[in-house]
């Protein structure tokens, strides 16, 4: 009997406890008590029962952070495609001053110097075989290279028949875009080559009829990687069925590989040399170095030549 009255009592005090406990608003948790307060803040209450390993993972907000790699591919493309339709929709006036300070074959038709694009034009028409894609280069630096090759472009587009496209391949210090007053950011080469952006996307309208652009693109660090890929023979592949005439700016031949590399991938190339200007031996060193990587030269235009005045020309 005295067991029996000692566990009664030891059961009375537990109720008495928890009423104590109850009327000062203290509720158990985990088998203590903690103030009500507490008890509805996990963080604060919960987690000290929590072992060590579950209150290492992170938050939910946190988690929020983490990129989803097919979410970041989706923004990416929706990125290039919001930088392509800006692009598009900057192509400058055909008879603004952006024109007429660089393209001299369309502001200017008439001007012996346009003349003389034109007696290029049909010097490389009548190669045989004639070019579809021509790379332009230079031994080194502003040699005129890019002006040669946009004036040329339009130069083409003048035959409406024909389609026309202009590349920046000079992915190391691109230039093209200011001739058409395009941003220099636009979605181009570089994301063909790396696969975000399909190759007839790339191309925009440059304000002249028949003749189209593509930018360089975004920098990158390894651009010689990008264009030594197979991509660039497909992509050269798949503008070949869209266009007549295509024509792309490469770096100067000392200061990268990518003219022998690319120039592989082309049907001639063209060396620019600044009259003047150029060393002998920088001319002759790359050229010999194209002849070697196999690249068929197609000739060579002199920038930079003063226009001789015919003595049997008489004013009118």
């Amino acid at each position: 009997m005295g067991r029996i009255h000692d566990a009664l009592k030891k059961a009375e005090e537990e109720r008495k406890k928890k009423r104590e406990e109850k009327e000062k608003g203290a509720v158990p948790v985990g088998g203590r008590s903690v103030p009500r307060s507490e008890s509805h803040n996990p963080s604060a209450a919960v987690a000290e029962e929590l072992p060590t390993r579950a209150r290492s993972v992170p938050h939910i907000d946190e988690l929020a952070r983490i990129p989803d790699p097919a979410v970041d591919s989706k923004s990416k493309k929706k990125g290039i495609a919001g930088s392509l339709k800006r692009a598009a929709e900057s192509a400058p006036a055909r008879k603004s001053k952006h024109f007429g300070e660089l393209l001299l074959t369309w502001h200017a038709p008439t001007d012996q110097r346009s003349e003389q694009i034109r007696s290029l034009r049909t010097n490389i028409v009548n190669l045989d075989p004639a070019p579809v894609i021509m790379a332009f280069v230079s031994a080194v630096g502003d040699e005129g290279a890019s002006l040669t090759a946009a004036n040329l472009a339009v130069s083409f587009a003048e035959d409406k028949s024909q389609r026309v496209l202009l590349v920046d391949g000079n992915l190391r210090n691109s230039g093209l875009h200011k001739f058409f007053g395009m941003a220099q950011d636009a979605p181009g080469l570089t994301e063909i080559l790396e696969g975000h952006l399909d190759a007839d996307k790339a191309v925009l309208e440059s304000g002249i009829p028949s003749l189209f652009y593509v930018t360089a693109g975004r920098s990158v660090e390894n651009p010689g990687a990008l264009l030594s890929g197979q991509v660039i023979g497909e992509t050269f592949a798949a503008w070949r069925k869209r266009f007549d005439r295509i024509l792309i700016v490469l770096p100067p031949v000392t200061d990268a590989n990518d003219a022998a590399v690319v120039g592989r991938e082309v049907d001639g190339t063209v060396m620019v040399i600044k009259l003047g200007s150029t060393p002998r031996k920088e001319t002759e060193h790359a050229l010999g170095s194209l002849a070697y990587s196999g690249v068929r030269v197609l000739g060579c235009v002199v920038t930079n030549a003063s226009v001789a005045k015919d003595p049997t020309r008489t004013k009118s």
